[in-house]
C-alpha cells in the first residue's frame, strides 16, 4: 500500500491479484475503483518523473520478477460502491533474468582460487624451509612441482564443470525504489533462489500487441467475462538481465524484505528474513552500489520473525521494525554525526597503573542475561543458523539435482522409443518408494485427522454462538414493500420466552388454584356451622315440648305425640318470626318519592371526585384483605400479560410470513408470464412492440435468512 505525495490518493494490492485505489479525506478513506493484475504484487509504489504522463504512475513489484509501470484514470465513479476500471494503460516494464547462478558460480571461483593460492604460498614456504634445511633433496622438489601443476590442473576441471543454476520458477521482487539519478531505473531485491543480492534494472518499452487479436476470456467462474491489457501484459513485457548487481555481505543468502533510506542518504536500514536488522553504510548516497560497514543486530525469533518492514521517524532517531511473528519493536538509532565520534574513538585501552582503578560496571538488574545465559544464546544461535544454512545447501543441491534430472528426461523423451530408458527403471529401489508412500499415507491421515479436530472445533464454536445469539430468536426483522408503493410493513423482532417463565406462570397458577380451593372450602365450612346452630335451636326448642308431653303422656303414644308437637311447635315459631320480620320492613318502606338525603348527598359527591371505581377514592374506603392484591397475584398477572403479549406478536409475525410467501408466490407467477411475453416476442416483427414485466424480487431486507 501508498499514499502518493499530496496525500489524497491510496492504493493498496492484494493476493488475489486486485489493485484497489482509494479516496483519502482526512482519517477516512473512500473505495473508488480496482484493476485486476496479471500476477500478485508484492508492493505497489507511486512514481513520478515519466515524460509519457504528467501524472503519477504505479510501479508494480510481481511476484514472478516482473516490474511493471502503469497508468491509472483518476476518476469518481458514476454509480454508489466501487467499479472496475478496465482502461489501465501498461507503459514501461521488464523481466529480470535469474542471475544469481552465475554470480554464485563466480563467487566460488574467486573463493576457491584464493584459496588455493593462499595454500600453494603455504606448501611453497614450507618446501623451501625444508630444502633449505637438507630435509629433502631437488629431486623431490620437483616432484612437488609437478604435484601443485596437478593440483592446479584438477581445480581449473572442477571450476569448469561447475554450471551456473536457472530456478524453473521466477523468484518474486519483495521490493524497490527508483533510483535518485535516473528515474528510470530501479533498484530491486529478490526472494528465494536470487536471494542475497540487490540488482539495478532499467525499466523498458514493452513490446508490441499482435494486431486483429482475438480478446481472450476469463472462463470457469459464475460469468464469463474478456480479460483486460493489463492483465494480458506479461506476453509483452520484455526479458533482461541486470544493468549492476551488488552482493549483500555476511546475510546466508536470506531474502531481503524491506529497507529504509536515512535523510541523508548515506545509511540504509535493512530487515531480513531471518530476523536480523542491519545499519548499512553507503559510500555514496541512495547507491547500493557503494555498499560499506555495516552493523547487524539480532532480535527477531530466527525461524517465525521475519522483519516484514522496517521504517525510520522523520528525524532519524528511531527505528520502528514490524516482525511476522506479531512483534513490534521501536529502537533508537544513533544520529550519523555520533556515531563518526563514536567510531574515531578507540576501541579499547589498556588501564594504567597511574591512574585510579577504573570502575568497571556491573549488571545489576536480575532479568539481564548472566555470562553463561548469554554464552549459551549465542551457541544456541550459532548452530541455528548453521542448521540454517546446511538447509538452504540442502535446497540448493536439490534444486540442482532437480534440473538435471528434468534435463536428462526431457532428453529420454527426445530418443526414439527403442533407445528410451523405461520410466520404472529409474527408481533405483522399489522398496525405498513403497516405504515414502506409506510415510505419506500415515501424513495425510494425521492431517485428515488434525483437519476434522478443527472442522469439529468451529462446528462447535458456531452451534455456541447460534444458540446464543440466533435459536432465542423468534421472528428475524423483515421489512416487507408493497407492490409500486412505498409502504411497508415491518415484523417485531422478538425472542422467545424462556422454559423458565412457563414452568413459572405454571407454578403460579396452580398455586392460585389451590388457595382458590381452600377459599371455598373456608366457605362451606361456615355454612355448615350456621346451619348446625339452626339445628341445634330447633333441638333445643323441641326437647322442650317434648319434655313438657312426656310428663303428661306416657309410653309410646305419648313419644309419638311429642315428636308431632315438637314439628308443629317449629313450623309455629318459623311462621311467627317471618311474619313479625315483614311487619318490620313494611313499617320501615318510605314513600315512593321518598330520597334519603345522605344519598343524594353521597351521590354528588361522587358524581363530581369519583376516578377509577377500582381504586376506591372514598377518603375513608378501606379494602378488605381478601380484596386486596398480593405481591404473588401481582406476579401471575404480569406473567400472563407478558406470555399473551408474546402470543400476540408471535400472530403478528406468523401472518406477516404467510403474506411474505404470497409475494413470492406473486412474484414467480409474474416472471412466469414475463418468460411467456419473452418467448411471444421472439415471433414478433423487430420493429414490433415488445411488452415486458418489470418484476422486484425479494430483496435482503424482505428475506433476511437467504
Amino acid at each position: 500500500m501508498d499514499y502518493d505525495k499530496s496525500g489524497k490518493l491510496f492504493v493498496t494490492s492484494s493476493s488475489d491479484r486486485t489493485l484497489f485505489l482509494f479516496h483519502a479525506h482526512g482519517p477516512r478513506i473512500k473505495a473508488n475503483g480496482f484493476v485486476r493484475l496479471p500476477a500478485n504484487a508484492n508492493k505497489v509504489q507511486w512514481h513520478y518523473g515519466n515524460s509519457q504522463t504528467p501524472e503519477p504512475t504505479l510501479l508494480l513489484y510481481l511476484d514472478n520478477s516482473c516490474v511493471i509501470e502503469v497508468s491509472i484514470p483518476n476518476r469518481k465513479a458514476a454509480e454508489k460502491g466501487t467499479f472496475e476500471i478496465t482502461d489501465a494503460v501498461a507503459l514501461r516494464g521488464f523481466r529480470m533474468e535469474s542471475v544469481a547462478g552465475q554470480l554464485r558460480v563466480i563467487e566460488q571461483n574467486v573463493y576457491r582460487r584464493a584459496a588455493y593460492e593462499e595454500a600453494k604460498k603455504k606448501r611453497e614456504e614450507d618446501l623451501t624451509k625444508l630444502l633449505q634445511q637438507g630435509q629433502i633433496t631437488e629431486e623431490d622438489f620437483m616432484r612437488a612441482a609437478d604435484d601443485e601443476r596437478k593440483l592446479h590442473a584438477k581445480l581449473e576441471d572442477e571450476l569448469a564443470a561447475l554450471r551456473p543454476v536457472v530456478p524453473e520458477v521466477p523468484s518474486p521482487v519483495l521490493d524497490g525504489f527508483v533510483c535518485h539519478d535516473d528515474p528510470s531505473l530501479l533498484w530491486i531485491n529478490l526472494g528465494d533462489f536470487d536471494a542475497g543480492y540487490i540488482y539495478k534494472c532499467s525499466l523498458m518499452p514493452l513490446l508490441d500487441a499482435p494486431e486483429n487479436s482475438p480478446r481472450q476470456v476469463e472462463k470457469g467462474s459464475t460469468e464469463e467475462r474478456e480479460i483486460t491489457d493489463l492483465e494480458a501484459v506479461l506476453d509483452r513485457v520484455q526479458s533482461m538481465k541486470p544493468v549492476q548487481s551488488s552482493r549483500i555481505r555476511d546475510c546466508n543468502d536470506s531474502p531481503l524484505l524491506s529497507w529504509k533510506f536515512s535523510v541523508t542518504g548515506k545509511r540504509v536500514l535493512m530487515g531480513f528474513e531471518n530476523g536480523f536488522v542491519r545499519v548499512q553504510m553507503l559510500n555514496k548516497a541512495f547507491d547500493f552500489g557503494s555498499l560499506d560497514a555495516y552493523w547487524t543486530y539480532a532480535f527477531q525469533d530466527n525461524n517465525r520473525g521475519p522483519v516484514n518492514k522496517i521504517r525510520l521517524t522523520f528525524d532519524d532517531s528511531f527505528v520502528i521494525a514490524v516482525g511476522g511473528d506479531g512483534t513490534f519493536f521501536v529502537l533508537e538509532l544513533m544520529s550519523e554525526s555520533a556515531q563518526e565520534i563514536e567510531v574515531s574513538k578507540l576501541l579499547t585501552r589498556l588501564p594504567s597503573s597511574v591512574h585510579e582503578p577504573i570502575e568497571e560496571e556491573d549488571i545489576r538488574d536480575s532479568n539481564e542475561f548472566s555470562i553463561e545465559q548469554a554464552r549459551r544464546k549465542a551457541e544456541r544461535d550459532k548452530l541455528v543458523e548453521a542448521g540454517e544454512e546446511k538447509r538452504r545447501e540442502t535446497r540448493r543441491q536439490l534444486a540442482e539435482l532437480r534440473l538435471r534430472f528434468k534435463k536428462l528426461k526431457d532428453q529420454n523423451e527426445r530418443l526414439p522409443a527403442h533407445m528410451r530408458v523405461n520410466t520404472r527403471e529409474y527408481e533405483m529401489l522399489p522398496f525405498l518408494r513403497e516405504q515414502l508412500m506409506n510415510q505419506r499415507k500415515k501424513q495425510i491421515e494425521i492431517f485428515d485427522k488434525k483437519v476434522a479436530f478443527e472442522s469439529r472445533r468451529r462446528s462447535i464454536a458456531l452451534q455456541k454462538l447460534v444458540d446464543r445469539f440466533r435459536k432465542s430468536v423468534s421472528c428475524d426483522f423483515i421489512v416487507l414493500k408493497a407492490f409500486g408503493a412505498p409502504d411497508w410493513v415491518s415484523s417485531i423482532r422478538k425472542n422467545k420466552l424462556p422454559p423458565e417463565h412457563f414452568e413459572l406462570l405454571q407454578r403460579l397458577r396452580e398455586e392460585a388454584k389451590l388457595e382458590e380451593e381452600a377459599e371455598s372450602r373456608d366457605n362451606r365450612k361456615t355454612t355448615v356451622q350456621d346451619k348446625s346452630q339452626t339445628r341445634a335451636t330447633v333441638m333445643r326448642s323441641t326437647s322442650t315440648v317434648e319434655t313438657s308431653l312426656v310428663q303428661k303422656i306416657k309410653g309410646a303414644r305419648g313419644l309419638r305425640l311429642a315428636r308431632q308437637l315438637q314439628f308443629m311447635e317449629a313450623a309455629r315459631i318459623k311462621r311467627e318470626k317471618r311474619r313479625q320480620q315483614w311487619e318490620a320492613l313494611y313499617a320501615m318502606k318510605p314513600t315512593e318519592k321518598w330520597e334519603d338525603p345522605n344519598d343524594v348527598a353521597a351521590i354528588e359527591y361522587v358524581k363530581n371526585n369519583m376516578g377509577d371505581f377500582k381504586l376506591k377514592s372514598a377518603s375513608n374506603y378501606t379494602a378488605p384483605e381478601s380484596k386486596k392484591r398480593t405481591a404473588k397475584q401481582s406476579r401471575l398477572a404480569l406473567l400472563e400479560a407478558m406470555t399473551q403479549i408474546s402470543e400476540r406478536q408471535e400472530s403478528f409475525n406468523q401472518r406477516l410470513l404467510k403474506l411474505r410467501n404470497k409475494k413470492a408466490a406473486i412474484i414467480k407467477e409474474l416472471n412466469g408470464i414475463d418468460q411467456t411475453l419473452k418467448q411471444l416476442t421472439v415471433d414478433l416483427p423487430p420493429d414490433g412492440i415488445v411488452i415486458r414485466l418489470k418484476v422486484d424480487n425479494l430483496d435482503d431486507e424482505e428475506y433476511p435468512e437467504r
